[in-house]
């Protein structure tokens, strides 16, 4: 698996609905924990406003610099 660091783009593995997250949304990775379990903060914007939601390391997907989604 590619390495996931801070400013990287990624995709959400999976729906978050009562968030307004939907699987395949694109955030950008801001800030990362190793200990004791390696999770993620990814900043979403569903609704045009900064969402800070905090993630397991399955629940992400990097994506590709050029991949489509707003941030």
């Amino acid at each position: 698996m590619q390495q996931i660091l801070s400013d990287s783009r990624v995709r959400l593995a999976r729906e978050l609905a009562d968030l307004q997250l939907h699987q395949g949304d694109v955030g950008v990775v801001r800030g990362s924990w190793h200990y004791p379990t390696v999770a993620y903060e990814v900043e979403f914007r569903p609704t045009g406003k900064p969402l800070r939601v905090l993630l397991l390391d399955h629940e992400i997907i990097p994506a590709p610099a050029n991949s489509e989604g707003t941030i």
